[in-house]
């Protein structure tokens, strides 16, 4: 192939990706929790993200410096499976896939947070989002590092703790989005 005709396939390939981002918006504008609420409009770039690159996601929050939850976080792991209390097999393959979704993630927030270093930050300022274990099975929380201690902040320090870890959390939706784009196909 030309260079020019490698530079129509890279742009058409580019393009149906996008056009798969864009799906995947469509569908989770659709989604709503337990309460009828949509997903929180701060954390929907972040769903998008893990989901193009194939990291299934639970519940979210965009961070509300005026609730319990100030700072943004992302459940991750499989779907719970039915059936999954009664049966230890249902139960071994969730922690399984739980497993491998937490992997995944890890190293791309591994490959973020390098990337981050690369381009000045300190490793602390860099190492902004964490994974934390949620229970048993193996899923995990991608949440901002200092999740637990923003509750003895002032409210001063609670809204800019809330502003730097939203503006995080969309500097890593950014990443995944554009990891997605970026990524070769086969």
């Amino acid at each position: 192939m030309n260079s020019e005709s490698d530079h129509e396939q890279h742009a058409a390939e580019r393009f149906a990706r996008e056009q798969q981002l864009q799906a995947i918006r469509d569908e989770l504008s659709e989604v709503k929790d337990g309460l009828g609420e949509p997903i929180d409009p701060g954390i929907t770039e972040t769903l998008v993200g893990l989901k193009a690159n194939g990291i299934n996601t639970t519940q979210s929050c965009e961070g509300h410096d005026d609730r319990a939850e100030a700072l943004p976080w992302v459940d991750v792991g499989a779907t719970e499976p039915d059936g999954w209390k009664e049966s230890e097999e249902l139960k071994v393959q969730w922690t399984e896939e739980n497993t491998v979704i937490a992997e995944r993630l890890k190293h791309i927030l591994d490959k973020w947070q390098a990337q981050r270093i690369q381009e000045g930050q300190t490793p602390d300022d860099a190492h902004v989002l964490e994974l934390h274990e949620r229970g048993i099975y193996g899923a995990v929380r991608l949440e901002a590092r200092d999740q637990v201690r923003v509750s003895r902040l002032t409210s001063t320090e609670r809204v800019q703790s809330t502003v730097t870890y939203k503006a995080a959390m969309r500097e890593f939706a950014e990443y995944l989005q554009s990891l997605f784009l970026d990524e070769q196909q086969s």
